[in-house]
Protein backbone atom coordinates (compact mmCIF):
# COMPACT_ATOMS: atom_id res chain seq x y z
CA UNK A 1 0.00 0.00 0.00
CA UNK A 2 1.49 3.53 -0.78
CA UNK A 3 1.36 6.42 1.17
CA UNK A 4 1.61 9.75 0.21
CA UNK A 5 3.29 12.24 2.30
CA UNK A 6 2.24 15.83 1.68
CA UNK A 7 3.88 18.95 3.36
CA UNK A 8 2.08 19.52 6.76
CA UNK A 9 0.98 23.08 8.39
CA UNK A 10 4.43 24.68 8.74
CA UNK A 11 2.77 27.82 11.00
CA UNK A 12 0.11 30.22 10.88
CA UNK A 13 1.14 32.30 7.93
CA UNK A 14 3.58 30.21 6.33
CA UNK A 15 1.78 28.87 3.12
CA UNK A 16 4.94 27.16 1.18
CA UNK A 17 8.47 26.67 1.84
CA UNK A 18 11.44 25.03 -0.62
CA UNK A 19 12.98 22.13 -0.28
CA UNK A 20 16.69 22.34 0.98
CA UNK A 21 18.00 18.85 1.38
CA UNK A 22 16.90 14.71 1.45
CA UNK A 23 17.78 13.22 4.20
CA UNK A 24 17.07 9.41 2.69
CA UNK A 25 17.14 8.44 -0.71
CA UNK A 26 15.11 5.87 -2.66
CA UNK A 27 14.58 2.63 -1.22
CA UNK A 28 15.43 3.83 1.91
CA UNK A 29 13.70 2.40 4.90
CA UNK A 30 12.03 5.40 6.80
CA UNK A 31 10.17 5.09 10.29
CA UNK A 32 6.84 6.87 11.03
CA UNK A 33 8.31 10.39 12.69
CA UNK A 34 12.12 10.22 11.77
CA UNK A 35 13.14 13.18 9.76
CA UNK A 36 13.68 12.81 6.17
CA UNK A 37 13.31 16.42 4.47
CA UNK A 38 14.56 19.79 4.95
CA UNK A 39 12.34 22.59 3.95
CA UNK A 40 13.68 26.39 4.02
CA UNK A 41 10.80 28.79 4.54
CA UNK A 42 11.75 32.10 4.72
CA UNK A 43 12.43 32.40 8.66
CA UNK A 44 13.57 29.12 9.13
CA UNK A 45 14.97 25.64 8.22
CA UNK A 46 12.76 23.06 9.34
CA UNK A 47 13.19 18.95 9.35
CA UNK A 48 10.24 17.09 8.03
CA UNK A 49 9.07 14.24 9.42
CA UNK A 50 7.97 10.97 7.91
CA UNK A 51 4.33 10.09 7.88
CA UNK A 52 4.04 6.69 8.08
CA UNK A 53 6.89 3.60 8.12
CA UNK A 54 8.31 1.80 4.78
CA UNK A 55 10.27 2.29 1.80
CA UNK A 56 10.58 5.61 0.40
CA UNK A 57 9.02 4.80 -3.21
CA UNK A 58 9.42 8.47 -4.93
CA UNK A 59 10.38 12.09 -4.25
CA UNK A 60 7.98 13.49 -6.12
CA UNK A 61 9.81 17.21 -4.92
CA UNK A 62 13.15 18.27 -5.97
CA UNK A 63 15.51 20.44 -4.19
CA UNK A 64 14.90 23.92 -4.82
CA UNK A 65 11.31 23.24 -5.79
CA UNK A 66 9.01 25.10 -3.62
CA UNK A 67 6.10 23.42 -1.98
CA UNK A 68 2.26 24.69 -0.76
CA UNK A 69 1.29 23.40 2.33
CA UNK A 70 -0.65 20.08 1.75
CA UNK A 71 0.69 19.54 -1.45
CA UNK A 72 2.65 15.94 -2.36
CA UNK A 73 6.25 15.59 -1.04
CA UNK A 74 6.93 11.97 -1.07
CA UNK A 75 5.87 8.23 -1.65
CA UNK A 76 6.01 5.51 1.56
CA UNK A 77 5.40 1.82 0.79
Amino acid sequence: MTHVMVLPELGETIEEAEVQEWMVGIDDEVEDGEPILIMQTDKAALEINATASGRLSKMIVSIGQFVKVGEPVAEIE
